[in-house]
């Protein structure tokens, strides 16, 4: 196993157990059936990514890699706006605008982040 792929399993403990704290009123059971699911998606993707790419995206600098994220939570409003051209039901339609509300909150937190990462340098060059 090399060092990448040991670091994205301690990161997915650390996510599932960030995402049991979080479970929202759903079973641990419910939830941890999901997240095997989830983790098996996220490691396609990481080692489709690892296929693509190689290890460049470990030399991206951070304020790269947290534009990379952001630009994704970005994406998935607009892609919903295309989504909610097709004919969907209403219940459906609401449980995506709350998917797409969550995006907003995702992106309000990484402006968050860039600013403390900015405040943080700057801080370290004085």
């Amino acid at each position: 196993m090399n060092n990448q792929q040991s670091n994205f399993e301690r990161f997915l403990l650390g996510l599932h157990a960030r995402v049991i704290e979080q479970k929202n009123g759903e079973s641990s059971a419910e939830v941890e059936a999901a997240f095997g699911r989830w983790a098996k998606r996220l490691n396609t993707r990481h080692d489709d990514g690892r296929l693509s790419y190689g290890d460049e995206s470990f030399a991206l600098p951070i304020e790269r890699l947290v534009r990379e994220i952001e630009m994704e939570s970005v994406d998935i409003p607009v892609w919903g706006s295309i989504l909610h051209t097709k004919p969907i039901a209403d219940t459906v339609r609401d449980r995506l605008l709350t998917i797409y509300a969550r995006s907003f909150w995702i992106w309000r937190e990484l402006e968050a982040i860039r600013e403390e990462m900015r405040r943080s340098v700057s801080a370290q060059s004085r």
